[in-house]
């Protein structure tokens, strides 16, 4: 306990120190991911990324540097993996008090990061800040559409890598290889159930933050309790076909689990569902953004603003997808709003 306590407080005062030198220093290359951007429609790929040179590609490289510098989306990302670290080493403790047999199950630590995709991504529009009136501005169904697709893209991206190589290092780690199979296919469908609930959700449940140019910590960003309550369970809920034949694969209580076909079937159904799930979603959360832009706007510019029910779309009777969405919506912004006064509540005490 002793060295575990001087290793974080030497931890703590190297990460607490001051460092500008990398943004000081000449930049030797073009930043990642923005050779689309700078070059249009003149290159056909991002050679650094393979990013296609289209809307879909500017967007997704915008996001990945975003995922990379902005703090609290790096936050996320490093939350994440401690998490899932911590989970595979709570299984190594276990097995040293011998419990037989839980460590080998290390590799699915690796799927909280993918858990994370939900609940991390649920206000990527509120923590762009004001800068989304270029979007509002640009207003078009395919700049929309290219927003959001691009933005699920850097998302999954941007989780998903770490999530692969804790996966693999973990599985090499405990010997746990008979596993790797049902851990893909979980994490391919957890991901993908991630990406679309982060767009639905950064879209209904919109909420305005310390815009990013006067952020001074990575907790300056807006939440929405109501919206991560619901994305807690739903991810699971949404990847429960996958989640229940990996289940049963782990088990063995189905005899065909040691068929030669069954890993290639499991992996297929992983894919399935998380691509669909990602595609449905983030077509609902495109329509909504379509109808809503100016709404969403005006929630990001004028953070206290308490919209009529229905917003945009009952005062244009333009529908902005599914009915539930709409009701959704004004229930995340009554969450917002009352989590808010409660905060503002509490800081006008302790001043007083």
């Amino acid at each position: 306990m002793l060295a575990g306590a001087a290793l974080a407080v030497a931890a703590a005062v190297a990460l607490l120190t001051p460092h500008v030198g990398n943004r000081t220093a000449r930049r030797r290359r073009r930043p990642v991911g923005s050779h689309a951007l700078a070059q249009g429609a003149r290159a056909r790929r991002d050679p650094l990324l393979g990013l296609p040179a289209t809307p879909t590609g500017a967007v997704a490289g915008k996001e990945l540097r975003t995922w990379l510098r902005d703090p609290w989306r790096s936050l996320e990302i490093r939350t994440a993996v401690w998490f899932a670290t911590f989970l595979a080493a709570f299984l190594y403790v276990g097995t040293l008090g011998d419990v037989a047999g839980l460590f080998p199950f290390a590799p699915w630590a690796a799927l909280a990061v993918a858990f994370m995709v939900g609940l991390g991504g649920t206000n990527l529009y509120g923590q762009d800040g004001t800068a989304l009136w270029m979007l509002a501005v640009a207003d078009s169904p395919a700049t929309v559409r290219a927003d959001v697709r691009g933005r699920q893209i850097a998302i999954v991206v941007a989780f998903g890598l770490p999530a692969v190589v804790l996966a693999l290092a973990l599985t090499a780690l405990s010997g746990g290889w008979s596993h790797l199979v049902g851990v893909a296919a979980a994490l391919v469908a957890m991901l993908g159930c991630g990406a679309g609930m982060s767009a639905l959700f950064s879209v209904v449940g919109v909420s305005a933050g310390v815009d990013p140019a006067k952020r001074r910590n990575a907790t300056d960003a807006g939440e929405n309790p109501l919206l991560l309550q619901i994305g807690f369970w739903l991810s699971v809920v949404l990847a429960a076909p996958t989640l229940g034949l990996a289940v049963v694969t782990v088990t063995r209580a189905w005899e065909a689990t040691t068929a030669v076909w069954w890993p290639g079937l499991l992996v297929t159904v992983g894919l399935l569902n998380g691509a669909l799930v990602a595609w449905g979603l983030g077509r609902i959360a495109i329509a909504v953004l379509g109808a809503r832009l100016p709404e969403t706007f005006a929630r990001v510019r004028y953070p206290g603003l308490r919209l009529a029910p229905g917003g945009t779309e009952a005062a244009t009777g333009v529908a902005g997808g599914p009915a539930w969405a709409g009701a959704l919506s004004d229930a995340a912004q009554k969450s917002y709003l009352d989590a808010r006064a409660a905060k503002e509540k509490e800081r006008a005490g302790r001043a007083s």
